[in-house]
């Protein structure tokens, strides 16, 4: 851009440097960024060798141009003669080629389509602009497609494989942070499915210490009604059955048929039912879903430790609960959890609400929990009256297949 006079001619001088500049410092960036990927990956244990065509071809997108118009000022003759040489070029737009070629996923070729059109528009957009300004845009646009219709694609074949690159680049960028945010949603599932699976280790032990003391308390409690009967005190033996009725009421109840479900809830139970919290459930789920265990995990350990959680900072004097409802019906496994809290209550930053859980706590149980709504194409909804919290979602429950 000119605000004033070039009284020293120095504006084509500046448009020839920047010609050739503008490309390679385009390209030098995108191969530091993939360089920085490649490594990065590496670190995470996960190597993505195809980054290396890309920055192969953006090694050479970057030292082509600068060869051609500022070579015989930084570089030795033999260095120009080499590196001079079409078949780079060609090599470039090779590996560029090879790396699409090696993509077999529908969402990457999607994104690229979007990515590609939305250029377009932006090149569009830009030439109709140079068109009404008289700029060089208007001109040069025509001039190359007018060299490749007579058989000379160097010039168009050098600005395609430069668009490629960098869109490629920018689709490498987000693959690889949707790799490492995958790998650390797959640990956080793992991680709840160990906790999961330890806390149901303490509760099978503990119910066989229970169990053993029940077989004493049964032998003691025989005894005893024995000696009732043989004395005759027939009123003493039916009120020692009534109470042993009563205490035997109370054991784990069997919520439904699918194992890892029933296996959360009974842990939910428990931890209530120690803090002094009324819980209730209800889980119409059959014994097989098209949602994966891991994600139920995240879902559901996350909501029900939220409502534990909150429900026991309830203050005294108020009724403390957590009532859970599941039902699997019609394509969808709904999902609602309502307990009782403090009413204190954030912003979320998204529209809703959090619960006044120590900072970096409630906030990345709640992306779990939200990260799995999505997948099964749903939201998660929060809402709150006066001191009741309710989390509820609506999973798809269809094979993909």
């Amino acid at each position: 851009m000119q605000l004033t006079d070039d009284p020293t001619n120095q504006r084509e001088s500046i448009a020839y440097a920047n010609f050739y500049a503008v490309p390679a410092g385009a390209t030098a960036i995108t191969f530091v960024l993939l360089t920085g990927l490649f490594l990065l990956g590496a670190a995470y244990g996960r190597v993505n060798w195809r980054l290396l065509l890309l920055i192969f071809a953006s090694a050479q997108l970057t030292v082509g141009p600068l060869i051609d118009g500022f070579g015989s000022y930084f570089f030795p003759e033999w260095a120009i003669e080499v590196f001079s040489l079409r078949v780079w070029d060609a090599l470039a737009a090779l590996a560029i080629a090879a790396y699409l070629a090696l993509h077999r996923s529908k969402r990457f070729w999607r994104l690229l389509g979007l990515l590609a059109a939305g250029s377009a528009a932006a090149l569009l957009v830009c030439y109709v602009v140079s068109c009404f300004g008289e700029g060089y845009l208007a001109r040069y646009i025509p001039a190359v497609l007018s060299e490749a219709a007579a058989g000379y694609w160097s010039g168009l074949l050098s600005w395609l494989t430069l668009w490629l690159e960098l869109l490629c680049a920018l689709l490498s960028g987000w693959e690889m942070l949707r790799s490492i945010s995958d790998t650390r949603a797959r640990a956080k599932a793992l991680e709840l499915k160990n906790q999961l699976v330890l806390e149901n280790y303490r509760s099978l032990e503990a119910k066989l210490r229970e169990g053993a003391e029940l077989r004493h308390e049964f032998a003691h409690r025989l005894t005893v009604l024995d000696a009732y009967a043989k004395a005759g005190d027939y009123e003493a033996v039916a009120r020692s059955l009534e109470e042993w009725r009563g205490s035997s009421a109370d054991g784990s109840a069997r919520y439904c048929e699918h194992i890892a479900v029933n296996a959360m809830l009974q842990d939910a139970a428990a931890r209530a039912r120690e803090r002094g919290i009324e819980f209730r459930a209800s889980a119409i789920v059959p014994r097989e879903l098209n949602i994966s265990d891991d994600d139920l995990c995240r879902l559901l350990m996350n909501m029900l430790d939220n409502a534990v959680e909150g429900a026991e900072r309830t203050p005294e004097g108020r009724r403390k609960f957590v009532r859970v409802r599941l039902r699997s019906s019609e394509g969808f496994l709904a999902v609602s959890c309502e307990n009782s809290f403090d009413g204190r209550v954030l912003p979320d930053g998204r529209g809703g609400l959090l619960t006044t859980k120590p900072e970096g706590e409630h906030g990345l149980g709640l992306a779990q929990m939200r990260a799995v709504a999505e997948k099964y194409s749903s939201v998660l909804e929060l809402s709150r009256t006066d001191g009741e919290f309710t989390v509820q979602t609506a999973l798809k429950n269809v094979s993909s297949g």
